[in-house]
């Protein structure tokens, strides 16, 4: 009888599923298909690898393969977008690039596949920059930590998280040095800004407290926890090594979410203890 009877609840269970999943796939096409293409922002000669608006939302910052960012007005349907174009010093593709805060969007700090991170002044298109600091590799990603104006940490393919004060050029402090794993490749804050989330090469999303990174052997910071996908963990190394995350992000409630190299966006719940 326990059998007979478990079986149409289960049949409904996975019936209201269904109907879940098909109401809101509805819902996401009914949503794609009011979009229309309202402009084209046409300025960059190369790829377009970042894109950021200042806290204002007034203003959006692009940068490129071609080496420069733009910084682009906030348009209306009347007006057409007006474009400034930075020149940096980078000399190879920007691939990321964020506005100071509370720096009037006349400051960017951006990092290359030159190594470089750069603090660059946008207020003309002439652009003058100061040098922060250089890697061996390139630098893919980087943050400001929450409430901060000048503190960020940068994710760098040299397998190091690098602490750099915007008032200090060129005195950079590695707080976590992932070498022997593999390279950096994305890195984000929790909103409270007392955790870093940092990707690697490796399928592993590891997290960290700042204040209890090593700046003398940074090799030796241990992460508060590590979020994976099990499978991924399991595939043999060379597999394993195209699992990495591409980039990280928190929400608010306090949610991981991973866009991980050769799979899927992953969804981890930083609140519970990792399995």
């Amino acid at each position: 009888l326990g059998g007979t009877a478990s079986a149409p609840a289960a049949t409904s269970a996975t019936s209201s599923r269904a109907t879940t999943a098909t109401v809101a796939a509805q819902l996401r096409s009914a949503t794609i298909q009011r979009y229309s293409l309202a402009h084209k922002l046409d300025a960059h000669r190369g790829c377009v690898n970042t894109l950021s608006w200042d806290p204002d939302g007034e203003v959006l910052l692009s940068g490129s393969d071609d080496c420069r960012l733009v910084l682009w007005t906030r348009w209306y349907h009347s007006l057409e977008p007006q474009p400034l174009v930075v020149e940096t010093r980078h000399t190879r593709n920007i691939f990321c690039a964020r506005f100071v805060p509370r720096s009037r969007q006349r400051q960017v700090v951006s990092c290359a596949l030159d190594g470089s991170v750069r603090l660059n002044a946008v207020d003309h298109a002439s652009g003058t920059d100061t040098l922060l600091g250089t890697s061996s590799h390139f630098v893919s990603k980087f943050c400001f930590l929450p409430g901060s104006s000048t503190n960020f940490i940068t994710a760098g393919h040299d397998g190091r998280a690098t602490l750099y004060d915007c008032r200090s050029p060129r005195r950079g402090s590695v707080l976590v040095n992932l070498s022997s794993i593999g390279g950096c490749t994305a890195i984000s804050f929790d909103e409270l800004g007392q955790t870093f989330a940092l990707g690697c090469d490796d399928p592993l999303v590891r997290t960290y407290d700042p204040r209890m990174c090593s700046h003398d052997r940074p090799e030796s910071s241990k992460p508060i926890a590590a979020y994976g996908v099990h499978s991924h963990l399991r595939a043999p190394l060379v597999g394993r090594m195209s699992f990495g995350a591409s980039d990280v992000a928190f929400s608010s409630a306090g949610e991981l979410v991973v866009n991980q190299r050769s799979a899927d966006v992953y969804r981890f719940d930083t609140r519970r203890s990792p399995a």
